[in-house]
């Protein structure tokens, strides 16, 4: 989710088409990944599980709201799918 260095364009369209941003844990982006799991059967990687991290933090403001949200990406190693499996699938 992060780049060594902004790209100049990339930041100014996205100041222009972002209204807010929402910081999450690294255990927070497990736990989405490992609801994505338990309920789809798929396993997106961390910063395509960042949506759902960032809702769940934002579910009293979204509460009765229709919310979209994209789950891309499926770039786990092993190791990282095995602790989603282990730790994070009976939350």
């Amino acid at each position: 989710m992060a780049v060594r260095v902004a790209i100049p364009e990339a930041v100014e369209l996205m100041l222009e088409v972002v209204d807010r941003m929402v910081l999450v844990s690294e255990q927070e982006l497990k736990r989405a990944m490992g609801l994505f799991l338990k309920h789809t059967g798929h396993l997106p990687e961390g910063a395509g599980a960042a949506p759902l991290a960032a809702a769940l933090n934002l579910s009293d403001e979204l509460k009765d709201k229709h919310v979209c949200l994209i789950a891309t990406g499926g770039n786990v190693d092993e190791g990282l799918k095995r602790e989603i499996e282990d730790n994070y699938l009976d939350l």
